[in-house]
């Protein structure tokens, strides 16, 4: 009998012990609660001191080079490949699009060998760059491509398709010929063009093209197709939901959610849904469209739409927002980043006050304020959270 219980115990004490650790909230000092992280501060003028990443937060490789205050570095994708697990970083200078031939450079690390692989971003042979990156199911590596503002006098081809793929063997990323085409604009104002792409589950692209409309790429069957249209055909944002469907900003209107603002479109019935939008005045127009896990609908740190249609509204006192937020136009909420194995992280920029990283658990409301830093994070296939940081590689094992 007594054995029975002491294998029982074996074999559940680990168990329990795992489920444990995964449950504890992370154990950063914060520096304040999540809704006064979230949400315009009645002390707007204050202007913070800085406060670093937690010690639990591991300081991984120096990347290669030297950044300049116009250095833009951030993790980018995480994927396995060959059974190697890889951390993709980009670093670019300036503005998002290359200007002058700015250096433009994806750095590989891998955490088994701690290895570290610098690439061009370049496209092979073109004067195209990659931006954001892809991962397929069968762990390739894909990138949006872009280009130079004044490719309008290096191009003679009135459009060049939106997709580059990364050649393992000749570490390079190459044009994809058959990929859904992007128009190359002659007037200088308009060279850069408005182009979102999202990957699906099913390794379907889905690239809204500005003053066109959404189409649909199958990489398998190199088919592109236009499936709908939308009003003026100009979109901001758009967000994948794991049943397929797809949800659009279509404007910016600054304070508060507007009617028709934002969409939602249906691929197999190919129909486009406008979403009602709360009766009230929202507080803020979207600062970010992510769906979670559970299908609800975040457009920043004011709040989320439930699946059902519900707005649910985080702040406790929407007046008193307003009051604030008067006090400044520069502010915007905190933006929706990742949403990890259980927690919710989110990150601001724009201010001098209540910069940096916050998580939030939706389930008990519970949430932390607890750096100053502001960095785009991801998650990898073992809960490990990444992020760059002042010119060095981090991670945060979410277990511990």
């Amino acid at each position: 009998m007594w054995k029975k219980v002491l294998l029982y115990l074996l074999i559940l004490c680990p168990v329990l012990t795992n489920c444990s650790q995964e449950q504890q909230p992370p154990s950063f000092a914060c520096i304040s609660n999540f809704e006064e992280y979230a949400y315009f501060p009645a002390n707007w003028d204050l202007e913070m001191e800085e406060v670093p990443l937690p010690e639990s937060w591991e300081q991984v490789v120096a990347l290669p080079g030297t950044e300049t205050p116009l250095t833009l570095t951030s993790v980018e994708i995480s994927r396995t490949f060959d059974s190697v697990s890889e951390i993709w970083v980009h670093r670019y200078e300036g503005m998002p699009y290359p200007i002058d031939n700015s250096p433009r450079t994806y750095f590989i690390y891998q955490p088994k060998t701690d290895t570290l692989e610098t690439i061009s971003t370049k496209v092979k042979d073109e004067q195209i760059w990659v931006s954001d990156l892809f991962v397929m199911s069968d762990g390739s590596v894909w990138g949006q491509n872009i280009w130079s503002m004044d490719i309008d006098v290096s191009y003679t081809t009135d459009s060049i398709p939106a997709l580059s793929k990364y050649n393992e063997e000749t570490k390079e990323f190459e044009l994809v010929p058959d990929a859904v085409k992007i128009p190359v604009q002659r007037n200088l104002n308009q060279s850069v063009h408005n182009t979102l792409v999202l990957l699906d589950d099913h390794d379907i692209f889905w690239v809204f093209i500005d003053k066109q409309g959404l189409y649909k790429y199958d990489p398998a069957n190199s088919i592109d197709t236009m499936v709908a249209e939308f009003p003026n055909n100009e979109a901001y944002r758009m967000a994948l939901a794991k049943d397929g469907t797809i949800y659009v900003q279509l404007g910016l209107t600054g304070l508060g959610l507007q009617k028709g603002e934002i969409v939602q479109y249906f691929p197999e019935t190919e129909e486009i849904q406008n979403i009602e939008v709360p009766e009230d005045t929202w507080p803020s127009s979207p600062v970010s469209l992510v769906v979670d896990s559970k299908g609800r609908l975040w457009t920043g740190s004011i709040g989320w739409r439930e699946p059902d249609g519900t707005w649910h509204l985080l702040h406790p006192d929407k007046e008193d927002y307003f009051e604030n937020i008067g006090n400044s136009y520069l502010w915007v909420p905190p933006r929706l980043i990742l949403e990890s194995s259980r927690y919710y992280w989110f990150g601001q920029s724009s201010t001098p006050w209540h910069t940096g990283l916050a998580w939030y658990d939706p389930s008990t409301g519970e949430g932390c304020w607890f750096t100053t830093v502001d960095a785009k994070m991801i998650e990898d296939a073992n809960q490990v959270l990444w992020l760059v940081n002042d010119g060095y590689l981090y991670k945060y094992r979410l277990s511990q």
